[in-house]
């Protein structure tokens, strides 16, 4: 008699799911494996440029560098790659993957930065996937995937998402103490990954303020201490030199709303908190009401909204679209990236952005000016800069004048005297179209670098 309940329970769930489902849409047996390969596809999408396209991001170099002095024996704490700052102090927070990044080299840089992304997809599958709900499991991962743009690459950013999936992958499941000491000890390592471990920290309150004090104490085992929470920190109040990262940095500027893209994106990150504030529970809301609030200033974090707002907006759909049971898609995806590591590409580096046969050794002891985004690059091979992308370490005086020679065609020559520069690395064809107007004898090219010197009837000379 109970079997019987059970069978005619179970058909009478299939059916009121078959009537909820549009006639034109394939049979709803079919859905489970149709979510099933919906899924795999998200995840190839995600992972896919992390295994097929060589580096691209210039704070790689900088990265590699300061492990690099780490493997020495020197711990970097003055920003030495400059000759604009040289005895300006440097807090590196990012110390775990600038060893990583050391010790891999050229050789496996690609496989660290596909595995990293990879392992995000999966915890990402593993977060969103519900048993009884094959269509809110593959929803909810496009939701996420669609809204992570800046962490698919080798920065850091990517490193710190993965820890954010990480920590959401032990607390989303049934609350017990190993699982709040787990997610404490990834928030502790974290501090030594990227700042956005703070996030971790806030999260891991949202479900216990106890362990979120315990969190908060284990970020502090890094090798700068308190003192990384004062630099991040500063990011976020604009406090010294962090106002010019908002003021010229893209992804520190709020949502662009003429951007179709910035449009899709934000209307996503709406949608999401529309289920979460009607259908989830009241951490949820926080959660989601804090970073968005947070995203629509800064629109970098708008895809860690989205992967810390994920565990409730997988139960909100959930609850609104036909259950069909699906099978866990993480062991699939896994399989996946050993077919994605098959594509890595021989050539490690954009040729053209980082030409291989760049002469470093001839820039030596010359008061160089260099794009913003190539110091790390020439830094990273001995060469003296300007400034780079580390611009927590380098005076007011020097990122606004760097700036002005990078956007102002009206100030740059004056600039350039001003500092009595006699060298110039540049990628961009207005700086170069107008050095070779003024005079300045272009020296070389290699891939998308140009080489300018201060001419003889320009030369300023030495101070």
């Amino acid at each position: 008699m109970a079997m019987d309940t059970i069978t005619r329970v179970s058909q009478e769930t299939q059916a009121e799911a078959r009537s909820l489902w549009p006639a034109v849409l394939p049979v709803p047996d079919l859905m489970p494996w149709a979510c099933f390969l919906a899924s795999l596809t998200l995840f190839l999408l995600f992972a896919f440029r992390s295994w097929t396209l060589p580096i691209l991001d210039p704070d790689y170099w900088w990265l590699r560098w300061a492990g690099e002095q780490m493997l020495m024996g020197i711990y970097p704490h003055a920003n030495v790659l400059s000759w604009t700052s040289p005895d300006a102090a440097w807090i590196t927070h990012e110390s775990a993957i600038e060893l990583v990044y050391a010790l891999a080299g050229d050789r496996w840089i690609i496989l660290i930065r596909g595995g990293v992304i990879s392992a995000t997809g999966l915890l990402l599958g593993f977060v969103a996937w519900r048993r009884s709900s094959a269509l809110a499991t593959t929803l909810a991962l496009a939701w996420v995937t669609l809204l992570i743009v800046y962490g698919r690459g080798e920065r850091a950013l990517s490193w710190g998402n993965l820890m954010l999936a990480a920590t959401l992958a032990l607390l989303s499941g049934r609350p017990t103490s190993w699982r709040f000491a787990v997610a404490s000890i990834v928030v502790g390592i974290w501090a030594s990954v990227h700042g956005s471990f703070i996030i971790g920290v806030f999260i891991v309150a949202v479900y216990s303020w106890r362990w979120g004090l315990v969190a908060a104490v284990l970020s502090l085992a890094n090798p700068v201490g308190w003192r990384v929470w004062e630099l991040i920190l500063g990011y976020g109040t604009s406090a010294g030199t962090k106002p010019f990262v908002h003021q010229a940095l893209q992804e520190w500027f709020a949502p662009d709303l003429s951007d179709p893209l910035t449009i899709l994106r934000v209307g996503l990150l709406l949608l999401g908190g529309v289920m979460i504030l009607w259908h989830g529970p009241w951490r949820g809301r926080v959660v989601w009401l804090t970073l968005t609030a947070l995203s629509l200033r800064y629109q970098r974090f708008m895809e860690i909204a989205a992967i810390a707002s994920l565990p409730w907006f997988t139960d909100a759909i959930a609850r609104i679209v036909p259950r069909y049971p699906m099978p866990s898609p993480v062991p699939l995806f896994a399989a996946a990236t050993l077919g994605l590591a098959a594509l890595m590409p021989e050539k490690h580096f954009d040729g053209a952005k980082f030409p291989p046969g760049f002469p470093f050794a001839q820039l030596t002891g010359h008061r160089l000016w260099n794009d913003y985004n190539l110091g790390g690059f020439l830094g990273e091979h001995g060469v003296k800069v300007f400034w780079d992308a580390r611009v927590d370490c380098y005076p007011i005086a020097v990122l606004g004048d760097g700036s002005t020679i990078e956007t102002s065609h009206d100030e740059r020559m004056q600039r350039l005297d001003d500092w009595r520069i006699d060298t110039v690395v540049t990628a961009r064809p207005a700086i170069a179209d107008q050095l070779a107007e003024s005079g300045w004898s272009e020296s070389g090219q290699y891939g998308q670098l140009k080489v300018y010197r201060r001419s003889t009837a320009t030369q300023q000379g030495p101070e």
